[in-house]
Order: C-alpha cells, then structure tokens, then sequence
C-alpha cells in the first residue's frame, strides 16, 4: 500500500477530490483526517528536550510514525494507496519525503477571494449555528468575519495559505501537485486522468455526474452542517460574489497564478 497526501486551501476542492478518488475499489480517500495532529504529537513527545529523548535516535522515531500511520489505516492494507488528507500536510513535506519517500502531495487551489465568498455563503445560511471553526462572532460585519479567515492565529484561510508557500518555494516541488478548483470542475476528466499519470497509477473511468459523498456527523460536531458534502454533477456555479467589491477585489487571485512566481516549475492542473 501506498501513501499519497491531498492538501491546500479550504474550500478549493479537496473534498470533491477525495469523493472521486474513492469511486476506484483500489483507492482509499476522504475529508480530512486526524493523522496530521496524531504524527505532530508523536514528534513532540520523542523529542531531545524531553524527558525520555534520549531513548530516541532518527531510526526509531520514523519507525514510530510510519507504524502509527499504517495502524491507522489497518482495515485498508489490501487497497494499492491511501490518501490522507489535510490542510496542513503542506507545510510538512520534508516529513513526507522522510516518511513515505514515494508518496505524492496533492493541492488544491482556489481563487482567495472566491474561497472567501464560499465562507461567507455558509455564514449566511447559517447564521444562527456560527461555526466555532470559523471563530467567527455571532454578530459581526462581513470584513471582521474576512479578517479573522486571513489573520487570527491559526486563521482558517491565512494558515493553510502559508503552508501552501512553505510546499510551493519549497525542496520537495518533485512530489507536488496543484490542483486548481477551476480546472476540477470545468474539465474533471482531464484532471482525473493527468493526475493518474501523476501517481503512476492505471487510470480507473469515474461517474462526474452521479456521485455524493459526505461526512454529515464531522460536520455537525463542528457546526459545520453540509460544509463537506459534494454531489454530481460537476460544475462550475457562475454567480455574482455575495463580498463587498472592495473586499473581493483585496483577495481576487492567487500568488501562484502571478507570472515569475513558480520557480521551482510547479506541476499544476
């Protein structure tokens, strides 16, 4: 079994990805999981200033992690790859080069602005569940609810942003993937069958149009209900954002579509 990892920015398509990836009876791949924050904790506790350091060296301690992620995944030893996903895994790829140094980092991207506009919908349609994910405040104007998403600590949309850079300048561009949202959804064939050949992988044909996937007790843990739920068919939704203009305008594309800003040559869908 092989790992591969879906990352990038919230609200960009990772979800959509994984509830594709699933249709292939030899893949195994879903919203977000807790390994990123389980392997974090494990690093933490083996470290040289803690108090039972000294009875790790570099063996052990990748020993330890890769035991830990194929415990998770058990029940899937049979399957040819698994993918874990998390926003964060962008900022970790040096530690899934170590790892898994076959593995693959897939990224999904979109449009800040238009990932902004996608959280404020979800606010106004659910205006009297606020979401603590969000931190938003239950009374509040549309620019505080934009910049706590850009910059509160550990902001929902600032964050992965930074992890994005830290995986897009980064040493280990030979293992990623950028997957744009737009690309996903106007072309998904296409996408599918690039991504395939990304991962050495026979192509398998997937439904674009007859397919549901959600997590619906993630979701309401979280006052989240139908953030994470993805149905065909796919589409690209042309409507008018629901932001300030001004606002809109502040965020409207991403670093990685400015001209001069891939020197690493970045493979991107």
């Amino acid at each position: 079994m092989k790992f591969h990892f879906i990352s990038g920015l919230p609200r960009a398509g990772s979800t959509l990805l994984a509830a594709l990836l699933r249709q292939n009876p030899s893949f195994h791949a879903a919203m977000t999981s807790p390994m990123f924050s389980t392997l974090r904790s494990i690093i933490k506790s083996m470290a040289d200033n803690t108090e039972f350091g000294l009875f790790f060296d570099d063996a052990k301690r990748r020993r330890i992690l890769t035991a830990a992620m194929t415990a998770y995944y058990e029940d899937k030893l049979n399957l040819s790859a698994v993918f874990d996903t998390s926003r964060a895994w962008c900022s970790a790829m040096p530690l899934v080069a170590n790892l898994f140094p076959t593995s693959k980092v897939i990224c999904c991207v979109r449009n800040p602005a238009w990932i902004l506009d996608s959280m404020e919908c979800h606010f106004q349609k659910h205006v009297l569940r606020p979401a603590r994910v969000f931190n938003f405040e239950p009374i509040a104007t549309v620019r505080m609810r934009v910049d706590i998403a850009m910059k509160s600590p550990n902001a929902v949309l600032g964050t992965p942003l930074g992890h994005l850079r830290d995986a897009w300048y980064g040493s280990y561009t030979d293992r990623l993937l950028v997957v744009r949202y737009e690309s996903l959804t106007r072309d998904p064939e296409n996408v599918m069958r690039a991504l395939y050949n990304f991962l050495n992988e026979t192509y398998f044909p997937h439904d674009f149009e007859n397919f549901s996937y959600t997590e619906p007790d993630y979701d309401e843990r979280n006052g989240l209900p139908g953030f994470h739920a993805v149905r065909g068919p796919i589409r690209l939704s042309d409507r008018p954002t629901v932001l300030p203009l001004d606002i809109f305008q502040a965020h409207n594309g991403g670093f990685w579509e400015k001209p001069g800003q891939n020197p690493r040559k970045v493979s991107m869908l």
